[in-house]
């Protein structure tokens, strides 16, 4: 067939999944705004593009999975024919919620995510090439790196070391680069652990754990991310490095000294410093500072004299309550990990969620379903959010009772999955495995992060993460009788 032979195929993919990546972060309405000025053109381009092909790529697969449907899921895609059965369930949900428009708002989510499925699976079926699983995940990762490069960079910019080295507190939500609100802190601080898991299985993988540069790195990754003290983040990356230290390692003085440089120097050293008084002065001074930043950016945005002059007071009022509120917070959160466990109000929305939905809703609400049933009540008025942070709970209220079942199935049986690597086939000891080895730890990174963010279970940088792991990682079909069938 001269669709299995065109070599521009690899390209094709590849290209596409580049699309899907610069997508992150984007939303429909951009698409409006194209020739207003150069960022919203780009920023339109980067939503409008993957639309397009994700329709064309749809289509493509219909057509593929006349002759192709039992062979595809024969081979390695379970997992992503349990994903589009999990978005088409939300298509459905949305359609059936009458309190819901079924627009491009709502369902832009689902449509690149399946899109990425389905490159993911023609991939594997027609391409042949394995290296472009590889790629897809070296693309996320450089991704990831630019990502935190930046943050910091503009986190360092407007407010010094010290609004860095506590950027949990300093990180504003509402901040922007290229007309695109930057990341949350604990998506920043997700990247910097993966990159951070990423130069420690480099470093075994090839021996170089003498290596003081290498070393280095990982001090240094290992304690920004303490200092994030993004505690879900710390749990996934802490979780991973134990697997590392204990499964991986054999020699004694190997564990002994990355349990060192990974847990014991960066904990020590924030408890050290957050102890100082001078240091804390210092914060508190910055505090002040990034206050007053945002008072002058208000009053520049102002209009007339008097809107000036109202606006000035008004703002001065509303940002001395603020900033006394952060002073209090960074008080009570500067040694989050120690003596503030349950500050999250996840609990909180778990539990709101359940007793907000509908129990006669089969199919659940909807892509982003969370923040239809979150949006109001109680929980918006404790200034928890809208994010139910939970991906499980997340696939419930957007897909109900059918996405609930299949993402309990996802999870069996990547659970299942990843003890045959480690256990059975002891991936973890192997040469030259570098890209597989860190595929798997990169799936229990996730899997993990899913108990308490939404992560893999919608299109985002978890799911594109995850599911060229399942690929990269040489996944092996698991059927229901639990056993692996070579390809």
């Amino acid at each position: 067939m001269l669709f299995r032979s065109n070599k521009f195929l690899f390209f094709f993919f590849l290209i596409n999944w580049v699309l899907l990546i610069f997508s992150l972060n984007t939303t429909p309405n951009e698409i409006f705004y194209f020739g207003q000025s150069l960022h919203h053109s780009i920023n339109s381009l980067r939503i409008l593009i993957p639309l397009i092909s994700s329709f064309i790529f749809i289509v493509i697969f219909g057509v593929y999975l006349r002759n192709n449907l039992i062979n595809l899921i024969q081979k390695k895609n379970l997992i992503s024919f349990l994903l589009i059965l999990i978005f088409m369930f939300q298509f459905i949900g949305l359609f059936t919620t009458a309190d819901r428009d079924f627009n491009f708002d709502n369902i832009y989510l689902p449509i690149l995510g399946i899109s990425s499925l389905i490159i993911l699976t023609l991939a594997s079926d027609i391409s042949k090439n394995k290296k472009l699983f590889e790629i897809f995940i070296y693309l996320l990762l450089l991704f990831s790196a630019a990502v935190t490069i930046i943050v910091s960079y503009l986190t360092i910019k407007k407010f010094g070391f010290y609004g860095f080295i506590l950027i949990y507190n300093f990180i504003d939500p509402n901040d922007t680069f290229f007309n695109q609100v930057l990341p949350r802190v604990t998506g920043l601080a997700r990247m910097l652990g993966i990159l951070n898991i990423v130069i420690i299985i480099y470093a075994i993988n090839k021996n170089l754990l003498k290596n003081k540069l290498y070393l280095f790195f990982i001090l240094l990754l290992s304690t920004i991310l303490f200092f994030i003290q993004s505690r879900g983040a710390i749990l996934c990356f802490y979780s991973v490095a134990l697997i590392i230290i204990f499964f991986q390692l054999k020699l004694f003085f190997d564990k002994f000294k990355l349990f060192i440089v990974i847990f014991f120097i960066p904990v020590c050293f924030h408890y050290l410093l957050m102890s100082s008084e001078i240091i804390n002065k210092s914060i508190q001074k910055t505090i002040m500072e990034k206050y007053q930043i945002k008072l002058n950016n208000s009053m520049l945005k102002s209009g007339t004299i008097s809107d000036l002059d109202m606006l000035k007071s008004r703002t001065i009022s509303d940002l001395e309550s603020a900033k006394q509120i952060e002073l209090k917070t960074y008080k009570d959160d500067k040694i989050r990990l120690y003596t503030n466990l349950s500050s999250s109000g996840r609990i909180h929305l778990w539990k709101s969620l359940i007793m907000n939905f509908d129990k006669k809703k089969i199919f659940g609400y909807g892509p982003q379903a969370d923040r239809f049933l979150l949006g109001y009540g109680l929980e918006k008025e404790l200034g928890f959010g809208n994010n139910v942070s939970n991906a499980i709970l997340y696939t419930f209220g957007s897909s109900g009772y059918f996405g609930l079942i299949i993402i309990l199935f996802i999870y069996f049986f990547s659970i299942f999955f990843l003890y045959n690597k480690i256990v059975i086939e002891k991936i973890l000891y192997k040469k030259n495995k570098f890209i597989e080895i860190l595929s798997v730890y990169i799936i229990v990174f996730v899997l993990i992060r899913s108990l308490f963010e939404n992560s893999f279970s919608y299109f985002s940088f978890d799911f594109l993460l995850f599911t060229a792991a399942i690929y990269a990682c040489d996944w092996k079909n698991i059927y229901f009788k639990l056993s692996l069938k070579s390809k």
